[in-house]
């Protein structure tokens, strides 16, 4: 209906969820020119293949391209993970923005690059605004333990008091 600040679902305005996902799916819509199931599907499927595509790089970045290319090949094949990445899902749109938040994490931690963390807190925004707080908690989370069982209590000041996180509130306010 034009409305892009509050998702419908079935006409019906759909307070459960934020809008990044129904934004995704409107604009497969106009890029087919129709609402139809494949319109409809094509945002979990593109994100289905994103992620893979992720879990390449993730493996590859953190071992070598064989460990990138079998990670990436068990993830295609796992039978829910296609299952999901074929439906109108909410949650392969939200796997692909954790995942891309932790990858973006790591590579900026890994080569001292911390300008890599505005990637980190973009996907994380991104994730928050397609399925709520487990877009950041899930993230934070790993990234928090990871830095802990390292024994670098100093990372995780670095990461959480990031001008980065400035954008993440940004994205979520522009919402709300």
């Amino acid at each position: 209906d034009g409305n892009w600040i509050l998702p419908r679902l079935n006409n019906r305005i759909y307070p459960d969820k934020p809008p990044v996902f129904f934004w995704l799916i409107a604009i497969s819509y106009a890029i087919f020119g129709e609402v139809s199931s494949l319109s409809a599907r094509f945002p979990s499927a593109l994100a289905g293949v994103l992620s893979v595509l992720m879990t390449y790089l993730m493996g590859n970045t953190l071992k070598r391209p064989r460990a990138g290319f079998i990670s990436a090949l068990v993830l295609a094949t796992t039978i829910e993970f296609f299952w999901l990445a074929r439906r109108a899902n909410i949650d392969m749109t939200l796997t692909l923005f954790i995942t891309a938040a932790l990858f973006f994490f790591y590579k900026g931690y890994r080569d001292t690059l911390p300008r890599l963390y505005y990637f980190l807190y973009l996907f994380m925004g991104l994730a928050t605004l397609t399925k709520g707080p487990v877009g950041f908690i899930l993230p934070l989370l790993t990234i928090i333990l990871y830095l802990l069982a390292r024994k670098e209590g100093n990372g995780v000041k670095k990461v959480i008091l990031h001008p980065g996180i400035m954008l993440f509130f940004a994205l979520i306010f522009a919402w709300l």
